[in-house]
Parts: C-alpha cells; sequence; structure tokens
C-alpha cells in the first residue's frame, strides 16, 4: 500500500516510506525456530533429529536453577574488583550478573586466568622464557590476557598492535604480578567454580 494509512480510531498517518501490511486473520503468521535443516521439508523422525544433531532445547532442572540462583547470589555479595576480573576473564559483561552467573553455571571456565598464571610463572623462571611463551600464544589469548591484566590493575591502555612487541608487553607485565595479584586470580578461580 503506497501513500497513507489512517486508523480508523486514530488521526495519525504513516509516511510513505513505511510499508503497511495488511493481513486479513487467515494469513496470521507464528515465528518458531526450526532446527537446521528442517525448513521447508517434511518431518524428521525424533532418531534422526538426534542422530543428525539438531538443537534439542533441554529444560531447566530445578539443581540448576538453583546453582544459578546461588551463584548469582554469591556475585551479589563479592568483591566488584573480583567481579571485573571474573567477567573479563569469562568474556561476558561485567554488570550483567545474572548473565555472568549463567556463563559460571554452565561451567565455561577462565582459560585467561591460566594463560597469565603460566605466564606469570614463566616469568619467574626467564623474562626470556616469559617472551618465548608469550609469543606462541594466538592474537585472541594475548589479547584476553592483556584484558585480564588490565582488570587486575596491572597495566593500563590497549595491547600493542604488532604482535611482537604484544608478545614482550605481556611478558613485561606478567613480571609486575604481586601476591595480591596472584590472591585476586585466586579468589577468581574459586568464584568462577559451579
Amino acid at each position: 500500500m503506497s501513500g497513507f494509512a489512517i486508523d480508523e480510531h486514530s488521526t495519525d498517518t504513516v509516511s510513505d516510506d513505511i510499508d503497511v501490511i495488511e493481513q486479513d486473520g487467515e494469513d496470521e503468521t507464528e515465528e518458531v525456530d526450526v532446527p537446521r535443516g528442517e525448513a521447508g521439508g517434511p518431518k524428521r523422525s525424533s532418531a534422526r533429529n538426534a542422530r543428525t544433531g539438531s538443537r534439542a532445547r533441554q529444560p531447566i532442572t530445578r539443581a540448576g536453577a538453583a546453582r544459578a540462583i546461588a551463584k548469582y547470589v554469591q556475585l551479589t555479595e563479592a568483591r566488584e574488583d573480583l567481579v571485573a576480573i571474573l567477567a573479563v576473564s569469562l568474556g561476558a559483561p561485567e554488570y550483567d550478573l545474572a548473565s555472568l552467573a549463567a556463563t559460571v553455571v554452565a561451567g565455561k571456565g577462565t582459560p585467561a586466568i591460566s594463560l597469565v598464571t603460566d605466564l606469570a610463572d614463566a616469568a619467574g623462571r626467564s623474562p626470556h622464557e616469559a617472551t618465548v611463551h608469550a609469543m606462541q600464544l594466538s592474537r585472541e589469548d594475548a589479547k584476553q590476557a592483556w584484558a585480564l591484566l588490565v582488570a587486575a590493575g596491572v597495566v593500563t591502555g590497549p595491547i600493542p598492535a604488532k604482535d611482537g612487541a604484544a608478545a614482550v608487553a605481556l611478558a613485561q607485565a606478567v613480571e609486575q604480578i604481586g601476591d595480591d595479584e596472584r590472591a585476586a586470580f585466586e579468589q577468581v578461580s574459586e568464584l568462577a567454580g559451579r
């Protein structure tokens, strides 16, 4: 329909740039979640769906819901700096505690903390060894480790853009990790427990 439409109960108009779609009661559609590979085709049997790996919705169990609620309560009572470090280590939003609790209960783990503590252990043995170890990290892992160090207050600013410079900066940064940061990482690892 072009032009404008007038609602019989209103004097508001719809401009030319908006398409107005009219439909009668028989043409109503419903949005449904169709597993991949099934759109437009015949229904498949449950056994075939299980074999082909189609998505099945898992019900939330009472125990799962209780764990998520308990984790949410634990996060609301935790120190803000630890919650921030946890969020960065999981790649989850810091200020959405419900989402953060769900991520923890889903069991993602905190690989960034392991990366940083491994680098710090290597730096304790030799600065050269820490640099070599940092150079072996993927760019994504290096960025995640750097973000964790920023959240912990060890460094500030972005990681260097070039991979070699990033590895050197990361190796130097982990040398600055002290007992307070290690204790914080341990507490965050405990918070990340299911």
